[in-house]
């Protein structure tokens, strides 16, 4: 069995404002291994209580502006369509959404989405 090599030693500190930051020790990090540690942070996250609200947040207007491709509406399954939005910092997180969800958000009464591949 392989031994497990440290990629990265994190330490979460309260600042005076009462906010987090980050304290990382890199030796050789790279932007692959900060997408895995976002990637099994939001999987611990998932276990979690309290579980992600299901309400918005209040402070959309502070909410980060993507530019360039930000949104993509892929394949469709029988419960769904996968939808996809692109994060400045999570990067592209993917979700299955119902039928009746994709038609309220086109306005429609109709969810059948193009099989022609994402839309950006």
């Amino acid at each position: 069995m392989k031994e497990a090599k440290v990629l990265l030693e994190l330490t979460m500190v309260e600042n005076p404002d009462g906010e987090i930051d980050l304290m990382i020790d890199p030796d050789e990090l790279t932007g692959h291994h900060l997408d895995q540690l976002v990637k099994a942070i939001c999987k611990f996250r998932g276990q979690y209580k309290p579980p992600v609200p299901e309400t918005p947040p209040q402070n959309l207007s502070e909410i980060p502006v993507v530019s360039g491709a930000a949104a993509f509406l892929g394949e469709v399954f029988p419960h769904g369509s996968v939808i996809g939005v692109r994060h400045p910092a999570l990067g592209w997180v993917a979700f299955q959404v119902s039928p009746e969800f994709l038609a309220a958000a086109n306005g429609s009464s109709s969810a059948s989405p193009s099989k022609d591949g994402p839309k950006h």
